[in-house]
């Protein structure tokens, strides 16, 4: 069963939009050519199948209704065409019916393309049967069993419309061809829908748990179809002109994603079998392609970049495993990329023609004005005529492939390019292919250089994230520090070195893995800068330069000079591409020849004996057909001239002993790229280790981060409770005072003699006579509660409050009661006599 990014989220679809056009008058003209042709009733006959074509174009102009009802009505209006054609000539010709057709490019709505040709509208319908298809996939429920199932069948079928454009309508186009109709774009659009089927095959696998193996072949597919459409686009510089580069971005970054799912699957069963050292290297290529994609993704959807950023973490972590599992385990060798096998894809789509194209059916529209019989001898006709168009073609088509084969079977022109310096032709083709690749990422030192500098940064970035996480942790430990010496055995809290060791540990550990990764670092950036004027010259020019010239030599044989056997060989190439341009030519010829062929006149003037009037009319082929085989004659003998004087170059020139040189000379460049892809290898390898070290080191810093504020919410709480102890304590004692300083002052009794004024008791209002001083204490001024103090509480400044009733408690004026159980009376002034209160006594 599948394991391991198991539930791979649905990825971004692409649509393609309807093409806009204008309405036209289509009854008129048609009504008028009939009643010309055919009279009044024949013309009267006509008006049902024209209204009702009248409003399905409307429908179709304006997209009315659901995609559903709109790809009912295409097909309806697909045949009703065809049976049009079958029937009443359209062009600007003054004796045909003059409709023009106007229609907008999908993809460039600015541009407008008018044409009187059947043909063309016929392929803008089905151009927009393929639209609504395709709308009609990528609304479909992909989380629903039967909503994968008709989201594939409508993709399926989208392609199948696009493919059914291209072969039977497109090339019957007048030129100029409005881009999106033309072959080469619905074949790009033909190939995108079979990828997006074949992506949802690829969902479906996944979610149905098949197997690793299997999940990688199909994965794998994805990945080819998405390149082929990639190609199709930047391949051919119209197309790359008229699509917005998203476009592009969009395919590759989609191939890259899937050629990364395909190689970690097959990482993933490979592991499953044991076999860590394939696991190994086909996880590393996984990550490898990897980086390329997140380059793109990011400038094509957000939710594909999302995808690519779990995957690549899923990625990192499971090669992490690996390589540990194989250092502990296994302690296998792991071979290099060129050295696994690669993976094969699994194509499980093909295109399908709509059930409304490939039925059959065919329309009754117009029946009434031109005998199906007559529409049948036409179609009888036309069918002859195909087969003479298509039997030419396939003899010019193969004469191109068969010119083409031999070429490269005798490496022409390359052999004569190599008599020139410079010429790359020595060079073995996987070398130029791994040199065009170094030149495209930049230049071998510049593209090391990049790497290195990536690993700087990421190194450095981890080194700063190590030392905020130090840093916090040590400023946790001392504030602890400072509070425990301010507090001293009040502060309870356990000191943070005794919470702290494991997370010291594991910085350390990181430490130690920085010095190691810098030593490792060291001795790459040393082989990078000791080699680097080599890596610098690594190039396809540097290389070819080193490839060695084929001499000319100084005999002769069989009396023939070596400059006539080159100018032999040159001068049939050029006949060759001569012959090549004269086969497109007569392509042209008899594509036009058919298009032009309407013998339809003919056949409702004749009544029988068709069969005469189809040779005669097949005959206009004869001269065209002609052409072809002296093409194809000449071609032959052109081939087996070059044949001779090939022999005789390859004996003159000593090509086998050249052949041996490049060789020899090559593997100086075969070194150099070796040493270029083992310091990619190294410094791919360091990103991914500061990566993944960068990864670890947040995660410690969240934790470390967690840790102080959970301290500092323990020290503030701490902190908060003390000094409310604090408080509590200053009120406590403050209240004590109080309460002594109440408790001494002299009562007295309640109901009595306002007591004399003194310096216990302030002066009234009104009174102006001085109080007496305060009477000396027998034991001395020591004490001073018995400094003047405020009034009595209760009354007019004369004394407290009476008490309350006996059994209920005390008001809050009575917190602190007197002490003593009686109250002594005041002394008068210059009474020696003590009360009876024992703090008064001698």
């Amino acid at each position: 069963m599948s394991t391991g990014a198991a539930s791979t989220p649905h990825t971004v679809m692409l649509a393609v939009h309807c093409k806009r056009g204008d309405n036209i008058d289509m009854k008129g003209p048609v009504r008028s050519y009939v009643q010309k042709n055919y009279g009044n009733h024949d013309a009267s006959e006509c008006s049902d199948d024209l209204e009702a074509m009248h409003s399905w174009r409307s429908s179709i102009i304006g997209q009315n209704g659901s995609p559903e009802s709109l790809r009912d009505i295409l097909c309806k209006y697909f045949r009703a065409l065809s049976a049009m054609e079958a029937r009443f000539p359209v062009s600007d010709d003054k004796d045909h019916i003059g409709l023009s057709f106007v229609w907008y490019d999908a993809f460039k709505p600015s541009k407008k393309t008018s044409q009187a040709n059947l043909h063309f509208e016929k392929t803008s319908v089905l151009f927009n049967l393929g639209a609504v298809l395709s709308q009609m996939a990528i609304s479909s429920d992909r989380s629903d069993p039967q909503g994968v199932k008709d989201a594939c069948r409508y993709f399926q079928e989208a392609a199948g419309a696009f493919a059914y454009l291209r072969e039977h309508e497109a090339m019957k186009v007048e030129n100029p061809k409005p881009i999106d109709i033309t072959p080469e774009c619905t074949a790009m659009l033909e190939k995108l829908m079979l990828a997006q089927a074949q992506e949802i095959f690829y969902e479906k696998a996944i979610a149905d748990g098949k197997t690793n193996a299997v999940v990688a072949k199909l994965g794998k597919q994805v990945a080819i179809l998405y390149e082929e459409v990639h190609r199709a686009i930047t391949g051919n510089a119209v197309l790359a002109g008229h699509f917005d580069k998203s476009w592009s971005n969009h395919t590759l970054g989609k191939s890259q994603f899937y050629d990364t799912q395909a190689r970690y699957r097959q990482s993933l069963a490979h592991h499953e079998k044991e076999e860590i050292a394939l696991a190994i290297t086909y996880m590393r290529q996984a990550i490898h392609v990897l980086g390329d994609a997140k380059k793109l993704v990011k400038a094509v959807h957000e939710d594909m970049a999302d995808n690519l950023r779990m995957l690549e973490k899923e990625c990192m972590a499971k090669l992490s495993k690996l390589e540990k599992e194989n250092l502990t385990v296994y302690l296998e060798r792991i071979p290099s990329h060129e050295e696994v096998p690669k993976i094969t894809g699994a194509q499980l789509v093909k295109s399908t023609t709509p059930p409304c194209l490939a039925d059959g059916k065919v329309s009754d529209a117009f029946s009434t004005v031109v005998p199906q019989s007559s529409a049948k001898a036409l179609s009888k006709y036309s069918g002859m005529v195909d087969e003479i168009c298509r039997e030419q073609l396939d003899r010019l088509a193969q004469a191109s492939d068969d010119a083409r084969i031999k070429l490269r079977e005798w490496e022409l022109p390359e052999l004569l390019v190599a008599l020139e310096s410079g010429s790359a032709a020595g060079l073995p083709d996987h070398l130029r292919q791994e040199l065009e690749e170094i030149e495209r990422q930049g230049g071998g030192l510049a593209h090391l250089k990049g790497l290195s500098s990536q690993i700087s940064e990421n190194k450095s970035s981890a080194q700063a994230q190590l030392m905020s996480v130090e840093e916090q942790l040590n400023t946790e430990a001392k504030e602890d520090n400072a509070l425990r010496e301010q507090y001293k055995d009040r502060w309870t809290r356990s000191p943070s070195h005794t919470l702290t060791t494991t997370l010291w540990d594991r910085i350390a550990g990181y430490r130690a893995n920085l010095q190691q990764a810098a030593a490792s670092d060291q001795k790459i950036q040393q082989k990078l800068e000791a080699n680097a004027e080599r890596l610098e010259k690594l190039s396809l020019e540097w290389a070819s330069s080193n490839m060695p010239r084929l001499q000319q030599p100084m005999m002769s044989v069989d009396d023939m000079e070596p400059a006539a056997v080159i100018s032999n060989l040159r001068g049939a190439l050029r006949q060759l591409d001569e012959l090549g341009s004269q086969r497109a030519g007569l392509e042209e010829s008899l594509k036009a020849m058919k298009e032009k062929d309407n013998i339809l006149p003919k056949l409702m003037a004749s009544s029988s004996d068709h069969e005469a009037l189809f040779d005669a009319e097949i005959a206009k082929y004869n001269p065209i057909r002609d052409q072809v085989t002296r093409n194809c004659s000449t071609q032959d003998q052109v081939l087996r001239d070059i044949a001779q004087n090939y022999n005789k170059f390859v004996t003159l020139f000593g090509v086998a002993d050249w052949r041996s040189a490049c060789s020899t000379a090559a593997a100086d460049v075969r070194n150099a790229v070796g040493l270029y892809r083992e310091l990619r290898d190294n410094l791919s390898e360091g990103a991914r280790f500061y990566l993944q070290l960068q990864e670890v080191i947040t995660s410690l810093s969240q934790h470390c981060g967690d840790f102080c504020l959970t301290r500092r919410i323990q020290r503030d709480d701490l902190v908060e409770e003390l000094q409310r102890k604090n408080q509590q304590a200053s009120q406590a004692e403050a209240d004590r005072l109080a309460a002594l300083r109440i408790s001494l002052q002299p009562p007295v009794p309640h109901g009595g003699p306002a007591p004399p004024s003194g310096a216990a008791y302030p002066q009234l209002a009104g009174n102006a006579a001085a109080a007496p001083p305060a009477p000396p204490h027998p034991h001395g001024q020591g004490y001073s509660s018995y400094a003047p103090g405020p009034p009595p509480q209760g009354g007019p400044g004369y004394g407290p409050p009476p008490p309350p009733p006996a059994g209920q408690p005390l008001p809050p004026g009575y917190a602190f009661q007197n002490p003593y159980h009686q109250a002594a009376p005041r002394p008068s002034d210059g009474d020696a006599a003590t009360s009876s209160n024992p703090m008064f006594r001698q």
